[in-house]
């Protein structure tokens, strides 16, 4: 709203960011499979990165869209992938534990991190609005950079494949996931959960703040 958009046009560019996550979400997770979890959540920091730095100079609805689109390919890069290499790495060290501890703490530190960044983030849009963008951009690009340093994967092989070979396995995985989730009552449950949530939340979300 600071930078001119109405609230309908507030709630469109958050509908381009549901709409893209909607449509990547499975490819993105194909990709994943053929190229390493590791390359998945590099490449997720840094397309969230060049979301929130486009975000920081943004003044029209299309360009505001653009990185929407952008943040929400990135986080379809990012489902599931950092988590599901530390599974991996932990199981290929040795590994012979409970997971439900580190993830507990992982939704801890996560939370505490929210916490704090929302405060220090109002305290920054209380001086410019552009700065926690450029604050939230750099962080995930310090991420990216050393999570491409830090992160092992030396049991994963990764498949040398032609243009055409990699599409043809990507749209194997799609296939094979899609028909997993139109199978499974569990699965599709939570999709149709998730589904309503998304129709119902976001414009709610986005236009309390304006009035409270």
């Amino acid at each position: 709203m600071s930078r001119g958009l109405n609230l309908l046009e507030i709630s469109l560019v958050n509908l381009v960011y549901f709409f893209t996550a909607f449509v990547c979400e499975i490819p993105t997770g194909a990709a994943a499979d053929v190229c390493g979890r590791k390359v998945s959540f590099v490449l997720s920091c840094f397309l969230f990165a060049a979301g929130m730095f486009i975000y920081a100079v943004s003044n029209s609805f299309l360009v505001f869209a653009l990185a929407e689109g952008i943040a929400a390919l990135g986080k379809t890069f990012a489902s599931g992938a950092f988590q599901a290499w530390l599974v991996d790495r932990a199981k290929y060290l040795g590994y012979e534990g409970s997971f439900n501890r580190v993830f507990a703490q992982e939704r801890q530190v996560t939370y505490g991190v929210s916490l704090a960044g929302a405060f220090f983030g109002a305290f920054l849009a209380d001086k410019d609005m552009a700065l926690p963008w450029v604050l939230g951009g750099a962080t995930l690009l310090c991420a990216g950079i050393l999570a491409a340093v830090l992160m092992k994967e030396e049991y994963f092989q990764r498949r040398v494949l032609g243009f055409s070979e990699g599409l043809r396995s990507m749209k194997e995985s799609v296939s094979l996931s899609i028909d997993y989730g139109l199978k499974n009552d569990t699965i599709r449950f939570i999709l149709f959960l998730g589904l309503a949530q998304s129709f119902a939340t976001p414009a709610v979300d986005v236009q309390w703040q304006p009035y409270l």
